[in-house]
């Protein structure tokens, strides 16, 4: 045995991240600076805070409600294919397509950076609303939307939470 498991065997060895070893069976519990704990809580609200928050606003200001959206194309929307009629590539390679059902015409948009115009493409659309329709999958839609909002609420969190503490840092100081 080496100094160091020696040491941690005494119970005499803690680590650099503030973790305690075990002595003589007892177990001892991890103990964070009490700033850094509190930041981390305020992290995990914020996150959960912040993707409440886009999925709200998303479901309320987005044409067709966002994920919610995609949400009613996975469970009633079909696929079919499409044809591309118009790409517009300097709006988030817009690719314009339109379809028939039960003979009748209906059109969609969404983005496609490879589409070209009248290549076929598959979509996915309501059969009770079929001017409700996305272009692809709308599992794959679902979960980049899902995606997003996740990413989003693990990265803005500590941005408001530095600022904060910086605004209340400055405002403590004039005071």
């Amino acid at each position: 045995m080496d100094t160091l498991q020696k040491e941690r065997f005494a119970g005499r060895y803690t680590g650099l991240d503030n973790t305690s070893y075990a002595d003589g069976g007892r177990t001892t519990t991890v103990r964070l600076p009490g700033s850094f704990q509190h930041f981390v809580v305020l992290w995990a609200l914020g996150t959960f805070a912040t993707i409440i928050g886009f999925a709200v606003l998303s479901g309320l200001v987005l044409k067709d409600h966002g994920w919610w959206g995609y949400l009613r194309l996975v469970t009633a929307g079909v696929t079919t294919q499409a044809v591309v009629v118009r790409i517009d590539r300097g709006n988030h390679c817009l690719a314009e397509y339109s379809f028939a059902t039960e003979g009748h015409g209906y059109a969609g948009s969404g983005p496609d950076c490879t589409a070209q115009v009248g290549q076929s493409v598959t979509i996915t659309y309501l059969p009770s609303d079929p001017t409700h329709s996305c272009l692809g999958l709308a599992r794959d839609a679902l979960g980049n939307e899902l995606a997003t909002f996740a990413i989003g609420g693990v990265i803005f969190p500590p941005f408001v939470i530095f600022a904060m503490r910086r605004w209340r840092r400055a405002k403590s100081t004039v005071a």
